[in-house]
């Protein structure tokens, strides 16, 4: 079951606030003061997480933030200061936040209810009306038409996400011993 909107609210906003508050403290303030507010960060994370990973591990994440001199650490400090820090909070908000643990956690329920590996992500690429200018874009590849209608776009989601709903019953019931399920059925039973 996806989490109660108010629980998740509250969840994101208390997030929030810890990065607001882990920024705040890094910023400007050296890698050495990085490293001691990076564990500070880890031990919070841990009781939340531990049913997820063991201590081991935990010990092994201390001990890789508390290196101020270690590249990535290097890089981190470098990325706290010169990105703006509004946007450095939200792209951790969605990423870390949304992804790693509220999208995990459901993405956990989905994979126990439908017995089956659930992606962790799906891309959607709805349109590519842009200028088409960027340095390394791809958009332009798609074709001649740039933009879908909304309907040609649902339908064309719709007629691929059974496909593959199509080649996951396949899957899964070859995997289980359960015979040939012919493919392109027209999605689940």
């Amino acid at each position: 079951m996806p989490m109660n909107k108010v629980v998740h609210a509250a969840q994101r906003a208390a997030f929030s606030a810890a990065l607001d508050s882990a920024i705040k403290a890094v910023r400007g303030k050296g890698p050495e003061n990085m490293a001691e507010q990076a564990v500070k960060l880890v031990n919070l994370a841990q009781p939340l997480l531990a049913h997820r990973y063991p201590d081991a591990d935990w010990d092994k994440v201390r001990a890789f933030v508390s290196d101020p001199g270690s590249k990535w650490m290097e890089y981190a400090y470098k990325a706290i200061n010169e990105i703006d820090p509004h946007i450095l909070k939200m792209n951790t908000l969605n990423l870390v936040y949304e992804g790693m643990f509220a999208g995990y956690n459901y993405v956990m329920e989905l994979r126990k209810k439908y017995d089956c590996n659930m992606p962790w992500i799906l891309l959607f690429d709805p349109t590519s009306a842009c200028n088409l200018h960027c340095k390394g874009c791809w958009a332009a590849e798609y074709g001649n038409r740039l933009n879908l209608s909304f309907e040609d776009m649902m339908s064309r989601f719709k007629s691929q996400s059974e496909e593959k709903m199509a080649d996951l019953d396949h899957e899964t019931n070859n995997r289980r011993g359960g015979g040939y399920a012919p493919r392109g059925r027209g999605g689940r039973r």
